[in-house]
């Protein structure tokens, strides 16, 4: 496992939003569904935790309203 990904982890534990962000993004960007899985409960975690957050928001709707991420679900987006 590359040693950014370890770092992101990390700082992720102590909820660095930042890290959690550019670890989503690594996720995300891999084939593996288990890491798109992980990536996404994350994101809403992140958004259960700081639910006024326009960046969480925007970015879990984002993943919501795409139809090619394989989470779309219209009616999560209007929670």
């Amino acid at each position: 496992m590359p040693k950014a990904i370890v770092l992101y982890q990390e700082a992720g534990k102590l909820k660095n939003t930042y890290a959690l962000f550019s670890l989503l993004k690594i996720y995300l960007a891999e084939e593996d569904p288990e890491l798109h899985e992980k990536a996404i409960q994350i994101l809403s975690d992140l958004y259960k935790e700081q639910p006024d957050d326009d960046t969480i928001s925007y970015s879990l709707g984002k993943v919501y309203l795409d139809k090619n991420t394989g989470y779309y679900d219209i009616n999560k987006v209007y929670k």
